[in-house]
């Protein structure tokens, strides 16, 4: 074990990021991802998924490949490719600055790295975009807890493995993995402003900095996160500050300089950014979820907070009580026995805890009060955190945990052993996680009963054992708290290549590419919709715009009025349409109904009959429909032009004229 720290140790920094780059750059050559996007094999024909290598596609990450992956691959099938404005998806006028991270020819993209793939192929694309939020996390993370642990190269490999591979990181694809990643760059800048070399390299460190925080706030659009990961730069970087404050005395007064005129940069950058898209920012803020998604914080429990002691390594059957899987995802956390370690050591060897750990101490009593009590109305208006629903703090919550985690490890190492073993306060800090895992395990046997116990307990075991490394074999433990969490997560994901190519050509994408090819020549302007009420059939109104192809259903991004009020210009069904959405068109039950319903939060149903008048304000040309297409048969002007498996396309000839 030593041999093998003393190997990582002489390590220099530049080789692991040179490493880190080579083997991004080759996987990606190789079109490797772990994206499920397979999965559409099974709406379409429902073909074998020959992409898959390893592992399998998982249907719960329709967020990547239903809701993000084709609007981004429809920038690339877009004409002119990469628009800002996309003209396939809505109301044909959708800004995709305000998206996800999406491949855009603008001044946006320099900040979003992970995209920059897409500009070569759709293939290399998917896989660079993997690469660099799994590789890119796991560098930026190795470097901030390498800076934390006072350059040891061993603790930092194994924390930030044991983030990487958390539940919450890979359970959802890495799609918090932007927001980590360029929050840990954006510390890493400006504390490096502070170790100064000179006025030349505080100027590429300001660079630097201004680039971070830029694409902290451009490269991905969940507000919870930039929020708490917020708090979490703010409160380390004074921690760092307390604790090393040996600035060299040629920076004392050119690092706050440069570091304020980067957050004026960063500032301007924003103004111009919001004053550049303020009418689209205006209707995202203005709609029902999630722009007027409030919360009064306090809903969280100690028992859902901690259910990643057991969840992390044996996973239950049904999550029903806690959501899916990814929502339900969550850390393995040992904040309240780090805690406990810090004052051992300041009661032993006098050793009072470091800046950094008192300022991720501040930062978790933040979160975690938030999370448990709440904060009164100005407060929390006032912090932002009226904006951050009680388990989206859990990322900030983790990431403070592995940090602090980290810094007392290597505290803990270097600190004499004597008497460690026979002190009382360790015996009963044992004792007490031993209590907690007890209670936390009843609490979750309650809301999961699905749970088996030989899971519970053998989980409860694990957990229990790791806070026994921790405390008596510290040597052992961040290696074994790595090896499990990469074990414990790794094949949820799939190892897949490539997975675009079926999606074009396949003989219903050729068909529906086809009809639209022709219709064009023929001087029609075509505009889609896709009619079914199964499981699989929302995902098919997004199949249009990879192809190229405009359709007036699929996920919204934000609210499209221009849509929308074409349907209902009284505005009676606005608080269902005015809000981030799949939208699914069905047949009503009764010819002639119309109606905008609201089925979840973030699910639309209209269902309208076409050859109506309302349905003729749309200006749909081509209809599929998936299942039964007798209902569609005897429909006023419909023609039914092809038909394949359980899907069929007509055509509305009273638009058309055809």
């Amino acid at each position: 074990m030593s041999s093998f720290f003393s190997l990582l140790q002489r390590l220099r920094t530049p080789s692991i990021c040179g490493y880190v780059f080579v083997l991004i750059a080759i996987l990606s050559l190789l079109k490797l991802h772990g994206f499920s996007v397979p999965i559409w094999h099974d709406p379409i024909d429902e073909s074998p998924q020959t992409e898959v290598i390893l592992g399998q596609a998982q249907g719960i990450r329709s967020d990547d490949f239903v809701a993000v992956i084709p609007q981004v691959l429809s920038q690339r099938a877009h004409t002119p490719p990469f628009p800002v404005y996309n003209t396939l998806v809505g109301d044909g006028h959708c800004n995709m600055r305000l998206n996800y991270a999406m491949p855009i020819r603008d001044w946006t993209i320099l900040f979003r790295p992970q995209v920059w793939g897409y500009l070569w192929g759709s293939d290399f694309g998917l896989a660079w975009n993997w690469w660099v939020l799994l590789g890119g996390a796991w560098l930026s993370l190795f470097l901030l807890i390498r800076l934390v642990t006072q350059n040891n190269n061993g603790i930092a490999l194994g924390g930030a493995t044991v983030l990487v591979y958390s539940p919450f990181f890979q359970y959802w694809s890495l799609n918090c993995s932007p927001s980590v990643m360029f929050a840990a760059i954006s510390l890493l800048f400006a504390d490096a402003l502070f170790r100064g070399q000179g006025h030349r390299h505080g100027v590429w460190k300001g660079l630097g900095l201004i680039w971070a925080l830029t694409a902290f706030i451009l490269s991905f659009s969940f507000l919870p996160y930039l929020i708490t990961l917020f708090y979490v730069i703010l409160f380390c970087f004074v921690g760092l500050r307390v604790t090393d404050r040996r600035t060299p005395a040629g920076s004392r007064f050119q690092a706050p300089l440069i570091l304020a005129l980067a957050c004026l940069t960063v500032s301007l950058l924003a103004i111009f950014f919001v004053f550049q898209n303020w009418e689209s920012i205006r209707i995202a803020a203005g709609s029902s979820y999630p722009g007027k998604r409030f919360v009064s914080g306090g809903e969280g429990t100690w028992a859902d907070l901690l259910r990643g002691s057991f969840l992390t390594w044996a996973h239950p059957f049904k999550w029903h009580a806690l959501g899916n899987i990814s929502g339900a995802s969550s850390f393995c956390l040992f904040f309240p026995l780090t805690c406990l370690l810090i004052f051992f050591f300041w009661r032993r060897d006098h050793q009072r805890p470091n800046g950094i750990q008192l300022a991720l101490m501040a930062c978790l009593l933040l979160l975690l009060t938030w999370y448990l009590v709440g904060l009164p109305a100005s407060v929390a208006q006032g912090t932002g955190l009226n904006r951050v629903p009680e388990r989206r703090t859990l990322l900030a919550i983790g990431l403070c945990d592995v940090l602090l985690l980290c810094s007392v490890l290597r505290q803990h190492l270097a600190s004499p052993f004597r008497r460690l073993i026979r002190d009382p306060l360790l015996a009963w800090a044992m004792g007490g996680l031993a209590i907690v895992l007890i209670v936390e395990g009843y609490a979750l046997r309650q809301m999961l009963p699905s749970y088996s116990l030989g899971k519970m307990i053998g989980a409860g075991c694990f957990t229990f054992l790791l806070g026994c490394l921790f405390v008596f074999l510290p040597r052992w433990f961040i290696l074994t708290f790595a090896m499990a969490s990469v074990c414990s997560t790794l094949t949820f994901n799939p190892l897949v290549r490539g997975g675009t190519a079926f999606i074009a050509e396949n003989p219903l994408s050729q068909a529906i590419s086809l009809i639209q090819h022709e219709a064009v020549e023929k001087g029609i302007q075509p505009q889609w919709v896709a009619y079914g009420s199964k499981r699989y059939d929302i995902y098919l109104s997004n199949l249009f715009r990879m192809l190229g192809i405009r359709s007036v259903d699929g996920v919204h991004p934000y609210p499209q009025p221009g849509l929308w009020t074409r349907l209902d210009p009284q505005r009676s069904f606005e608080e269902v349409w005015n809000r981030y959405a799949h939208v699914r068109f069905e047949l009503p039950s009764e010819p002639g109904q119309f109606s905008i319903d609201l089925v979840q939060n973030d699910l639309i149903v209209v269902r309208l009959q076409p050859g109506t008048p309302l349905f003729s304000r749309l200006g749909i040309t081509h209809i599929l429909v998936t299942g039964d297409p007798q209902p569609f048969m005897n429909l006023p002007g419909l023609k039914l032009v092809w038909g394949g498996g359980s899907h069929f396309i007509f055509q509305d000839q009273s638009v058309t004229g055809q």
